[in-house]
């Protein structure tokens, strides 16, 4: 016997034959029931019942409100109350029963309409400020409610069934009874109780399958109702999508993007000396200060794993925006801190421009549709502006060679084809008479970019040689031979229209990543390879009119690798983050000509609008608010700014929420398949809601009898069985007259 049933009564089974009872005839699959009930039927005394009182009664006692009514008994009706009338068939005594769905189910109506409509709350959840948490446990009680709610509905209609079978029906195993309360219960699939269900027998096959097939699911339904009712009714705190706009620049992709760079993406010979925010050099003095002054106390230099990191970003300003560039330099400590190369990547400016600017109009926009009552966007903890947008990423390395003015050598370069980069001596007439002319002679240092050749090529965008002459007696000169990898890397970048300032980090290029064998470099599809002319490498080291040096000159004084007294550092590292630096600044700067596109195309009407989720949707892409003509769409280049709010809202975002309330829907639908079967039907009872009530009332009356051991009694099928005005438990082994059976709308003792 199941153990919820011993905590609430204990029940006293017994067999019932012939012999106990005199005239009343066993009750089997051989017995004549014609004499029976013939005896019977004349004993049942019939009583008229007040139909508003058990509507009352039946109403109250599914909502387990029965306790109402005690008042309202008299005392001997309290005390001797020997008469009830289980069964009663009312269409609207059903009709008020099946009341006891509708909360759960409006719960569940209520939920569908603001998930699926999608509801934006705000910052936090609705009510008083700066209570969320109270408002949690709100939501948590409600959810409770309805778990509740539910389980309730789900053992009220296992039982209707249950006692439709076990009164006017034909019977059923012992398992079927404690059904209604054990589906509570998942251990319920397992236990004995469950496995007579799976091997007793039912008066029709199909029975069997349905009442096996419900039982299930109503156990899996009651299991899960706490944990989904949770899930769906508290708002998902998330990222959600607020519009944005398409947004375009006057160039064309390849313009802007261009996989050959030369001096013609430049303004020309005016970026020969420093000064002009056109060219590709602009804002070195900001690496110098903020980035390279800093190299000289970095760990590289100073002794010991401890010592300190050069700075990761260093935020450089074009014509109207904000970039931030990412800086990984390459030292002696290998680990996720400290990559093993030197990556520096940042925003190309017209995608920092698109982002930022864009950016800043939905922000206008927001507050223009706040005016007109729609205040939801206003409303949110952080908000995040971004675009996918090609942006420059490059990885150099260098390797040190020390000479004799009087005996030079080939200088080494690392090789990029091998993952190890080992030193390697390329042999070029061009390299070979620019040290004959230039290094005999060297009195600070010099420069010399080349175009690699070969299959170098394909793995190298710009070689340069940089040359400084040093205090060794015998080799005076250090060669570095660097090589430089550019690419176009896809990227997601964010603008903060606030501060104007775009950010991006391609991927696998963080620390970590650079680090491994599995990153991007040397890969040769990550990204669009960039092949770098000397004509615009050479504007990358203008000179600096008012020092009268190069930057790069400039740049190895301020990080110490080399000073005016030919001792240093001697970094080569350090040298690449100079390299990497000055190269990436210059490709964010490759469209010295372009910007975005931000005219509005209706400024006099309602163009907020395009800024907002288009198509009547709470949450969505933005459209198009700028004026481009579609024959300037089809040729310039356009990308897409999103906005993304954080907040609290209800929607269908997830697969999660989507198979919750699929799992609600299967719960409706068994609710109205018997709603429908139960008030066509009719058949209602206030009496028999448990198992104890059920088991107590057939018991009533039972005279000692031979007691059934526990695992004969759990084989047996019942059935409740009138005879005379009394009630009796029976086991039956085939069908049960009708007129044996209980009567609706009789009283019984």
């Amino acid at each position: 016997m199941a153990d919820k049933l011993g905590t609430t009564i204990e029940p006293h089974y017994e067999l019932v034959s012939a012999e106990e009872h005199g005239p009343n005839a066993p009750l089997n699959q051989h017995a004549s029931y014609d004499q029976y009930s013939a005896r019977n039927s004349a004993k049942r005394s019939r009583r008229s019942i007040s139909l508003l009182r058990w509507r009352i009664t039946a109403f109250l006692s599914k909502f387990r409100l029965r306790g109402i009514l005690v008042p309202f008994r008299s005392t001997r009706e309290w005390v001797h109350r020997v008469q009830e009338t289980p069964i009663v068939k009312d269409r609207i005594a059903a009709l008020l029963t099946s009341l006891i769905h509708i909360p759960a189910i409006a719960g569940i109506i209520t939920l569908s309409f603001y998930i699926f409509n999608e509801y934006y709350i705000g910052k936090e959840l609705e009510g008083p400020p700066n209570y969320d948490i109270q408002k949690k446990l709100g939501i948590q009680f409600a959810a409770k409610l309805m778990e509740l709610f539910i389980v309730l509905s789900l053992t009220s209609i296992l039982f209707a069934v249950i006692r439709y079978e076990f009164t006017i029906g034909e019977g059923v195993p012992y398992g079927a009874l404690v059904a209604g309360q054990q589906i509570t219960d998942i251990s319920f699939l397992w236990s004995p109780e469950f496995m007579t269900i799976v091997n007793g027998k039912f008066s029709r096959f199909w029975k069997k399958l349905a009442f096996i097939f419900i039982t299930f699911i109503f156990t899996i339904l009651a299991l899960g109702a706490s944990s989904l009712s949770a899930t769906v009714m508290m708002p998902q705190e998330d990222d959600w999508a607020a519009g944005g706009s398409l947004v375009w620049a006057n160039a064309t992709y390849d313009e802007i993007f261009p996989t050959i760079l030369s001096e013609n993406n430049t303004i020309g010979t005016a970026c020969n000396i420093t000064g002009n925010s056109m060219c590709p050099s602009w804002e070195w003095d900001i690496l110098n200060h903020q980035l390279i002054a800093k190299l000289r106390t970095s760990s590289q230099i100073v002794d010991g794993i401890l010592g300190p990191r050069p700075p990761r970003n260093v935020v450089l300003s074009g014509a109207t925006t904000l970039s931030k560039m990412s800086v990984d330099v390459r030292e002696k400590v290998f680990n996720k801190n400290s990559p093993n190369h030197t990556v520096v990547s940042m925003p190309h400016f017209v995608g920092s421009d698109s982002v930022v600017l864009s950016s800043l109009d939905w922000e206008l926009a927001s507050d223009a549709a706040s005016k007109t009552g729609n205040y939801r966007f206003n409303m949110y903890q952080k908000i995040q502006h971004l675009l996918t947008a090609p942006q420059p990423i490059t990885h150099s390395r260098c390797h040190r060679s020390s000479m004799s003015p009087d005996s030079l050598t080939e200088p080494s370069f690392p090789d990029f084809r091998s993952w190890e980069y080992p030193a390697i001596n390329i042999t070029s007439d061009e390299i070979d008479d620019w040290m004959s002319e230039t290094l005999p002679n060297l009195e600070g240092p010099e420069v010399f970019w080349f175009e690699p050749e070969s299959s170098m090529a394909a793995n190298a965008s710009i070689g340069v040689i940089v040359a400084v002459p040093t205090n060794d007696d015998d080799l005076s000169i250090d060669v570095y031979g660097c090589m430089v990898d550019a690419r176009w890397a896809v990227t997601t970048i964010t603008g903060d229209a606030v501060s104007l300032l775009a950010e991006g980090i391609p991927p696998f290029s963080d620390a970590l990543a650079t680090s491994l064998g599995g990153s991007w470099i040397l890969s040769p599809t990550y990204g669009r390879k960039i092949q770098i002319q000397t004509g615009f490498a050479n504007y990358l080291n203008p000179l600096d009119p008012w020092r009268n040096r190069t930057i790069i000159h400039e740049l190895l004084l301020t990080s110490g690798i080399w000073t005016a007294r030919g001792s240093g550092s001697r970094s080569e590292k350090h040298l690449e983050t100079i390299l990497g630096v000055l190269t990436t600044n210059g490709l964010a700067r490759s469209a010295p000509n372009t910007s975005a596109i931000t005219n509005l195309a209706d400024p006099d009407g309602e163009w907020w609008k395009n800024f907002l989720p288009q198509g009547g949707t709470v949450f969505g892409r933005g459209g198009n608010p700028y004026a481009v003509t579609e024959e300037e769409q089809a040729t310039y280049y356009g990308t897409e700014m999103e906005t993304f709010i954080t907040g609290f809202a209800f929607a269908d975002n997830s697969l999660t929420i989507r198979s919750a309330m699929a799992v609600f829907y299967v719960y409706i639908f068994f609710v109205l398949a018997f709603s429908i079967w139960s008030i066509w039907t009719g058949v209602t009872s206030s009496s028999w809601e448990s198992v104890p009530e059920l088991l107590a009332l057939s018991l009533t009356g039972q005279d000692n009898g031979k007691v059934l051991d526990e695992d004969a009694f759990m084989k047996e099928n019942y059935c409740i069985t009138a005879e005379g005005n009394k009630l009796r438990l029976r086991t039956v082994h085939g069908p049960l007259p009708v007129e044996d059976r209980v009567k609706p709308n009789e009283t019984y003792d």
